[in-house]
């Protein structure tokens, strides 16, 4: 009883126990959407006859009455009130067997039985409610990030062209191209944007099924930063690679991105023309990409939040959703993986958030 997670499996518990205690078949019927349903019984049986559900649902009403005295008997069943601590929860149903191995059991069992019944319908009212409340938070979210995080860029882009269009004639070459390049940025940004919100939609949903590929960190990460070479601008690059480095099996979309969201959230907090050094190392179990940042570090105190969804860092300045280290984190344990993030690297601060990756076998020691 004790370990029922749901308050099914303690009534398939409960009635078990009483079938063992009283030498007869026993059932437990909960409340449902259309009256009393059958959530634990003998094996076999799946349904009680009209009569005896009948008289279990009179039991019911009798039971959510202050004024009334509960208990019944059809033809086959003796029925009870299930009582929780708060109020009834449920009827028991007993049908005499073979004598009774310890009778005096009974009333007992069904009194803890009640209790637990009810401990574990309000467990799965809680989490349930977590997960709606999740839910909000990721629609609330969205939402905003459509009406602030959207419109903004849209609103650039949608300026810029419209004076492309009206005044051409009148604009310079140099005036063309820079409102160009920054109808270029702006779609470029509402384009990550979109990927964000579609690569959160997959770990919410559940729908992330990473591949599984030999690959070598050191070639994504030259990758990721080839791919985020303008975001980068003129910040500095430092590697710090092992010259000789374990292949893990993993999804190799899936690292690039989580190294690529790692190197885009160093370069919003380092300063203008900073060192973002990022290196990959391995021990016995894990093969390790850090990510350090020159910026003023995170705050014990937001720690523990720094991968929950549509979180931005105090430096954020670029209009981010604050989903970037969110979605690392889901992508890497979706692969079975862990991040990790250590701040400040030093008395004026920096951050250095780390992925690691399992290897398929231990390397020994003298091998490394």
């Amino acid at each position: 009883l004790a370990r029922a997670a749901s308050a099914d499996e303690a009534a398939q518990a409960l009635a078990e126990h009483l079938a063992s205690v009283t030498g007869g078949p026993a059932v437990v019927l909960l409340p449902g959407e259309g009256g009393l349903r059958l959530a634990g019984a003998p094996a076999g049986l799946s349904t009680l006859a009209a009569e005896s559900l009948a008289m279990a649902e009179q039991v019911w009403s009798h039971a959510q009455s202050p004024t009334s005295s509960p208990g019944g008997e059809s033809a086959e069943w003796t029925f009870s009130a299930l009582q929780g601590v708060s109020g009834p929860v449920g009827v028991v149903g007993l049908r005499a067997g073979r004598p009774a191995t310890e009778p005096d059991l009974a009333p007992a069992l069904i009194e803890q039985g009640g209790v637990v019944v009810e401990r574990a319908a309000l467990a799965s009212a809680a989490g349930e409610n977590e997960v709606l409340r999740q839910a909000d938070q990721l629609r609330a979210g969205v939402l905003n990030s459509i009406s602030h995080d959207f419109r903004t860029p849209l609103a650039s882009i949608l300026g810029s062209a419209t004076t492309l269009y009206e005044y051409e004639q009148q604009l310079t070459s140099a005036v063309r191209r820079d409102l160009m390049r920054s109808i270029q940025e702006d779609a470029e940004r509402l384009n990550a944007h979109v990927g964000a919100l579609l690569d959160m939609g997959r770990l919410e949903g559940g729908a992330l099924k990473p591949r599984e590929e030999w690959v070598d960190v050191r070639e994504l990460i030259g990758s990721a930063i080839r791919r985020l070479a303008a975001r980068l601008g003129d910040h500095k690059i430092e590697r710090d690679f092992a010259d000789r480095l374990s292949l893990v099996k993993a999804d190799p979309t899936l690292v690039e991105q989580a190294i690529l969201n790692l190197l885009d959230n160093a370069a919003v907090h380092t300063p203008a023309g900073g060192t973002l050094r990022i290196a990959a190392h391995e021990d016995g179990r894990w093969v390790m990409v850090s990510v350090d940042d020159e910026g003023p570090g995170v705050p014990a105190d937001q720690q523990a939040a720094i991968f929950d969804k549509f979180r931005r860092g105090p430096s954020d300045r670029t209009g981010g959703l604050g989903l970037g280290l969110s979605i690392t984190k889901g992508f890497v344990e979706a692969m079975g993986g862990r991040v990790a993030l250590v701040s400040p690297l030093g008395p004026s601060g920096g951050s250095r958030f780390m992925i690691s990756l399992g290897k398929v076998a231990e390397t020994p020691r003298g091998l490394l």
